[in-house]
This record gives structure tokens, sequence and C-alpha cells, in this order.
């Protein structure tokens, strides 16, 4: 069985589940330009576990896996109804996601 909950204030989200198993976190992280992080992460040699990709819900990311096993999700929202312009997130153009 699983227990999760979410807080959100403003254009910031928090989301906590509780498992009885032992496993590595799992969290999202919202930057300005997800493609540029790939780039650095990648030639810092980070263990990149999902490739960069634009998601159906409008978010373009990647996750990779810290030296502890955590996983990290990083993305940066996308208007997928425009000319694939990149917004910057919590601005009045995208807000973020809505809760």
């Amino acid at each position: 069985m699983r227990t999760a909950g979410g807080l959100a204030i403003g254009s910031l989200e928090l989301y906590l589940s509780r498992s009885h198993e032992p496993s590595p976190s799992h969290v999202a992280v919202f930057v300005d330009n997800a493609d540029a992080a790939h780039a650095r992460y990648g030639a810092a040699g980070a263990e990149i576990v999902k490739e960069l990709e634009t998601q159906p819900w409008g978010t373009r990311g990647f996750t990779v896996r810290d030296p502890d096993g955590n996983l990290i999700d990083i993305a940066h929202p996308v208007d997928l109804h425009g000319a694939n312009e990149q917004k910057t997130y919590g601005s009045e153009e995208s807000p973020g996601p809505a809760v």
C-alpha cells in the first residue's frame, strides 16, 4: 500500500509518497532550459537514465541518477501548440503545471 500527498504554493509543487519497500527517492526539478542542463550533466559524466524528450503533457526533460541512487527528473515546460518555443517556468506565459 502506498500513501501519497502533495502541496502547491504558487509555482512550487511538492509531492511525497510513503512506501513500505525501501527504494530511492524520485524528485522533479523545473529549470529554464532542460536541453542546456542535459548537455552540462552529460559533459560532467552524470548517469543519465532517461534521455531528453518532449512529453505529451507539455514538458521536455530527462532523468539522472545521483551517486546514492536517487532519480532526478529535470525538465522545462513547452508550448505543444505553438512554434516549439521554450517558456520560462513560473512566467505569466507559462505559469507551470496546474494543481
